[in-house]
């Protein structure tokens, strides 16, 4: 899967940085309809200051159509079994968990297959921060179904939870190019703590990874 953005800062003649202005250090991408200031701009607000509206800086068409994927594909994501002990917390989060596009999810997972498991790919890929360490955590790798009614997605504001310092960019793409989404509804989604719990759940495809 290739990404289409530049990771590396750019200098001119004069050794003066003419790339990106942000805290993630990344371009936008062509496929996304902002302006590098404007990308630059929303990357550097802090968390919770970003404008909750993405339609102040991205077209209502380009939204819709990011959307009707996730819609039609269904959108999937691995869970960390780490990630999910709070016993406080035994379902999703009802808004603002970030899921991929099936198919592109898919190949990240490939990947990682292929790589013979290296759990790096998964870190790198999905962009959770070069310093989280899985070795030795329980990964599994969930796939919703297509238009399931259950579930809604929207475009993420970079206000949610998991939206990583250094890491969330705007524009629903990764880093690394892949599709994002965030996922409403997953308070239905009970799992008490115990990632093998998610195999009984109806709608849900889960696979062991690690």
């Amino acid at each position: 899967m290739e990404a289409d953005q530049v990771q590396a800062k750019k200098t001119d003649a004069h050794g003066a940085e003419t790339g990106p202005k942000n805290s993630a250090n990344a371009t936008v991408p062509k496929s996304v309809p902002m302006t590098q200031e404007k990308y630059d701009e929303i990357i550097n607000l802090e968390r919770g200051n970003r404008p909750n509206d993405v339609g102040e800086y991205l077209s209502k068409d380009y939204v819709d159509s990011h959307l009707n994927k996730f819609k039609e594909e269904g959108g999937a994501f691995i869970v960390i079994e780490e990630w999910i002990s709070a016993p406080e917390y035994t379902s999703f989060p009802k808004d603002g968990k970030f899921v991929g596009l099936s198919s592109e999810m898919d190949q990240v997972v490939t990947k990682y297959k292929d790589s013979g498991g290296d759990w790096r790919v998964l870190r790198d890929e999905l962009n959770l921060g070069e310093n989280t360490d899985l070795s030795s955590a329980k990964i599994s790798y969930v796939k919703l179904s297509p238009n399931d009614p259950s579930f809604e997605y929207s475009m993420p504001n970079g206000n949610e939870r998991g939206a990583y310092e250094h890491e969330w960019v705007p524009g629903g793409l990764t880093k690394s190019g892949t599709s994002e989404a965030t996922l409403s509804g997953g308070d239905r989604t009970i799992h008490n703590n115990n990632v093998d719990n998610l195999k009984i759940i109806s709608g849900l495809d889960v696979e062991p990874l690690q």
